[in-house]
């Protein structure tokens, strides 16, 4: 793992004897806006969640190992905040899915405590 901090300096020009507002440049395009977080921290994060099953709060110790203090509610945030852009791909998903002739599914057996209109005791399925 390579961990980079990448400065974006924006000047902004002006002039002081015209009347025309500064000119600022434009900054880079972002996945999640006002973030520090760039595209590629986003996909180790998201890899390192769903496809090796490493929580959130055993991330942010990684991430303490190489000196960055990100707190697990930040990247809660991330991954909520980076999921709406998954939203599209899941639709096409759902709508492939749908559209099979036979679905499979796993009727796992939990106990729900608190499901409206239940008993406790009750078996629900997954």
């Amino acid at each position: 793992m390579q961990i980079r901090v990448i400065k974006h300096v924006r000047k902004v020009y002006g002039c002081r004897d015209c009347e025309a507002a500064p000119v600022t440049a434009d900054k880079p395009a972002q996945l999640i806006e006002k973030s520090m977080a760039s595209p590629s921290v986003l996909a180790m994060l998201l890899t390192t969640k769903y496809v090796d099953g490493l929580p959130l709060h055993r991330f942010e110790n990684v991430l303490g190992r190489h000196g960055i203090d990100i707190p697990p509610q930040t990247l809660a945030r991330w991954v909520i905040q980076y999921g709406g852009h998954f939203q599209p791909l899941l639709n096409l998903m759902r709508d492939s899915l749908l559209a099979s002739r036979v679905i499979h599914c796993d009727e796992t057996r939990v106990q729900v405590l608190k499901e409206p209109d239940r008993e406790p005791s009750s078996q629900s399925w997954m």
